[in-house]
């Protein structure tokens, strides 16, 4: 009937609405903004509220960083998407669907699809292995890694090679989904962007660090960029289990907190080291509670090599710079 036809039409309407306000607010942490006035400029807070009326606030960053203005673009968009879907979700009801619940989600419905095709086409089974900010945001809803706001939407998937899996044209799964391919030039690697999120295929960089000029495996069809150290990870895996995707493959938190000083050792840009090195803070104070997690950060330790160490235990100079509450337990896993 004519009715049933429009009231579907509706329907769908309103949930694609729901999907997009979705995302805009799973892209920005909840919690009020708080500027605070030191000397040498103006520095940002999130504040939140824990169980119960307990405060807490977490160090957004200096205000003179644009990422920080775009976080706090993207915490200001959230508050006005959590106003439209209440209404959306009343048009629902009405509709006789059900609205949903924020609690019922917890990845932007792009990256749960890239999971969940992924997992389909047995990745996760065959080295594929999720790095990076959206790792970092499993470890904070499923291993209790404490809040660190994701500065990009980026998603990075290492991928071990000689790659174990069937053949598959990973660049026509992407595309099927909605990405674009970006050919880089200068490495000769491939992303895959639709404009609001990019997905980074990475790979082990070996020997003197010389990239290939041609990176691309051919039982995969992507070209993925190479960098260090990713070994340490892929020689640790976990197996996480997210409602409504299924498994995916992540590094266990020790050989996390691990790598993340190992890179920061490497970067050139502040910002990106600083981020490093607050991510691996955070995981450390996860890693400093349960015996297990310390046996297990002792085990990879005593299989790194000594230069590799000796990378790590530079950047403790470099955590003595952060906060005492944030660097303490990083500080301490390392001897002090």
């Amino acid at each position: 009937m004519v009715i049933d036809d429009i009231l579907q039409e509706s329907a769908q309407y309103y949930q694609a609405r729901q999907r997009r306000l979705l995302g805009a607010i799973l892209m920005a942490p909840p919690g009020s903004p708080c500027l605070r006035r030191r000397a040498g400029g103006g520095y940002w807070y999130l504040r939140t509220y824990a169980g119960g009326q307990e405060r807490r606030e977490v160090y957004l960053g200096r205000e003179d960083e644009p990422w920080v203005s775009r976080l706090l673009g993207r915490i200001e968009r959230r508050r006005s998407a959590l106003v439209e879907l209440r209404e959306v979700n009343r048009a629902l009801k009405k509709l006789g669907e059900k609205g949903g619940a924020v609690a019922r989600h917890d990845l932007h419905p792009i990256v749960r699809e890239v999971f969940i095709a992924l997992g389909k086409e047995g990745m996760w089974r065959a080295g594929a292995m999720l790095v990076g900010s959206w790792c970092f945001m499993v470890y904070q809803n499923y291993c209790g890694v404490e809040f660190f706001p994701l500065r990009t939407l980026d998603i990075d998937i290492a991928v071990e090679l000689p790659y174990r899996g069937d053949d598959k044209d990973l660049g026509a799964l992407f595309e099927s989904l909605g990405f674009r391919q970006e050919y880089n030039r200068a490495g000769g690697s491939v992303t895959y962007e639709t404009g609001e999120i990019k997905v980074e295929l990475l790979s082990e960089l070996k020997g003197e660090g010389r990239k290939k000029k041609n990176p691309q495996v051919k039982k995969s069809g992507v070209a993925p960029t190479e960098v260090r150290y990713l070994s340490l990870l892929f020689d640790n895996p976990m197996r996480i289990k997210i409602k409504g995707v299924g498994e995916v493959s992540a590094p266990s938190l020790a050989a996390f907190f691990l790598h993340k000083l190992l890179v920061a050792g490497e970067r050139k840009e502040p910002a990106k080291q600083e981020k490093d090195l607050l991510q691996a803070a955070a995981a450390a104070k996860s890693l400093a509670r349960p015996p297990e997690l310390r046996t297990d950060l002792q085990r990879i330790w005593d299989g790194l090599p000594q230069g590799w160490r000796k990378r790590i235990l530079k950047q403790k100079s470099s955590l003595q710079h952060l906060p005492a509450d944030d660097a303490g337990a990083a500080l301490g896993l390392l001897g002090g």
